[in-house]
């Protein structure tokens, strides 16, 4: 099977990925998705079983978001407790229950403490590198540690061991940003 073959079978899998990786903004995804096809085309010699094209060109596309990233003056967009507000709940059928549920919280002071840690949490995960943000979003939205595994093309025991370090830091630092408001 030719590149070009693989490619047109998996279009919407790629564009997916580049909308996930450039925040949902789908502009900034047809660039990355172009960015990225410029690379697979011109690497394509490399891909040596066509069977694992898409954890090929998921890395290449990785890859291409990091360099992407690093020539970026700004950090990439960021969710904010607006984004939040605004949602609108067909447009995500992973959080849309959550998010539903913190818009309509009856408790004013439960529903502000949600929304902090929401906005912390967020925060923190924008900053970690582009590979931890995959697995974190990949992991929340239902994805099994060996799906992840495969996109990312790396080992099991590593998205594991990962998310688990991941998910500890966050908490940690969630303490100490409590700690630190409390005294």
């Amino acid at each position: 099977m030719n590149i070009e073959q693989l490619i047109k079978d998996n279009e919407k899998k790629l564009f997916a990925r580049a909308f996930i990786l450039m925040r949902k903004n789908k502009d900034d995804a047809y660039d990355l998705l172009q960015m990225s096809l410029e690379k697979i085309f011109k690497s394509s010699s490399s891909l040596e079983d066509p069977s694992k094209f898409l954890p090929w060109s998921y890395t290449i596309m990785r890859n291409t978001y990091i360099d992407y990233y690093r020539s970026q003056k700004n950090s990439p967009n960021q969710l904010s407790i607006d984004d939040i507000e605004n949602f609108d709940e067909d447009s995500d059928k992973y959080h849309a229950d959550e998010i539903s549920s913190l818009k309509n919280d009856i408790n004013p002071e439960v529903s502000y403490v949600i929304r902090e840690k929401l906005q912390f949490t967020l925060n923190l995960i924008s900053q970690m590198k582009p590979i931890h943000r995959d697995m974190l979003n990949m992991h929340m939205n239902g994805s099994k540690y060996e799906e992840i595994a495969e996109e990312l093309d790396i080992k099991v025991g590593t998205v594991m061991s990962t998310l688990s370090r991941l998910r500890e830091k966050i908490a940690a630092e969630w303490d100490q940003h409590i700690k630190k408001d409390l005294s």
